[in-house]
């Protein structure tokens, strides 16, 4: 990540000093002194939100995975769109995206218990498996972005860029398969040592039905980066790479398990612990109408945090002690139209 933040602090320094090893007369000033450009967009995601619990291994002190669960998006529709208000080279741009309802895969929810329950040391062994029909109930992504325009060459264009992305997700689990290990006497799991859960000779499998998990997520990042844009000699045709940084980011998760009656709240904050980086490529029929195929990818490294816990879904919550994780690994792959004014 350390090197991540290097590359991106060194573009954008070059990009604000491009222009001054570089005659004035091959610059492709904007013809216009104010443009606007709404751009209608048609997407797909795919990949996945993480959640993680920690705890320290009894033998050794270490920090090992004691549960997580995977929400997949495989894939996840939407549609949306973004605008930019350009002033010379000044832009200041605006994005949507509402992610339609949908089943989107399954839901999995692992645990490793054999040294939570018994001081075994043992953190390896995946003693719990499940999975489950993965809905989205909601989705909305909501973006700012500010950037300025040097243009190196007549047909290159880099540009840093400062935007803030906030994002929501409510997710329901449904139904589902449970393969749970059984302890080392061959008896239903009890607080003791387990087996593996794909030990076929001792498990025990069990059907679930109806609601089983909620998550509702919230993500807020800010995004530092350097986007760099190529346009082809008769102007059909542009290419567009972009590399970004989060310099913080902060998520808010509330997951009701309904069938125990619990209801957590995790929060995590980091810094410096997020990538990003877009792709693509446009196809100009005029001036003022193109087409253009995206691709984003958004990863971040486990961000950790604490959580709460309650019976009640109002509350009061108590502070579990425990430390939690949040992921995200996912692509967006969209297609959308270009309309200059």
């Amino acid at each position: 990540m350390k090197k991540f933040l290097f590359l991106i602090s060194f573009l954008f320094c070059f990009s604000v000093f491009a222009e001054n090893g570089i005659s004035k007369s091959i610059y492709k000033e904007d013809k216009k002194f104010f443009n606007f450009t709404i751009e209608p967009i048609f997407g797909t995601r795919i990949g996945h939100f993480g959640e993680q619990v920690y705890l320290k291994n009894s033998q050794t002190g270490e920090q090992y995975k004691l549960s997580e669960l995977l929400y997949n998006f495989s894939p996840a529709a939407y549609t949306g769109a973004d605008v930019d208000f350009k002033l010379k080279r000044l832009h200041v741009t605006f994005g949507t995206k509402y992610f339609i309802p949908m089943q989107t895969g399954i839901m999995s929810d692992s645990d490793w218990l054999q040294n939570a329950n018994s001081p075994t040391g043992s953190t390896f062994v995946k003693t719990n498996y499940s999975e489950h029909e993965n809905n989205l109930r909601f989705g909305l992504n909501l973006e700012a972005a500010i950037k300025y325009d040097f243009h190196p060459s007549s047909h290159i264009t880099l540009s840093p860029v400062i935007s803030f992305l906030y994002e929501k997700m409510i997710f329901s689990a449904m139904n589902g398969t449970t393969w749970y290990g059984n302890d080392i006497n061959d008896k239903p799991a009890s607080h003791t040592s387990y087996y593996s859960f794909d030990d076929i000779q001792h498990r025990t499998v069990s059907l679930l039905t109806g609601e089983v998990i909620q998550l509702r997520r919230q993500d807020y990042y800010i995004w530092l980066g350097l986007e760099s844009s190529i346009s082809s000699k008769d102007s059909r045709w542009d290419l567009f790479f972009g590399l970004y940084t989060s310099p913080f980011i902060y998520t808010h998760g509330e997951d009701d398990h309904c069938l125990r009656s619990l209801y957590y709240i995790d929060t995590t904050k980091s810094i410096f612990y997020a990538g990003k980086i877009k792709l693509y490529i446009q196809y100009n029929f005029t001036e003022n109408i193109s087409l253009k195929l995206s691709d984003t990818f958004l990863f971040t490294g486990n961000m950790q945090g604490n959580e709460v816990k309650s019976s009640s879904k109002s509350g009061p919550y108590q502070n579990q002690g425990t430390i939690i994780g949040a992921t995200s690994i996912y692509c967006d792959i969209q297609l959308s139209g270009v309309f200059k004014f």
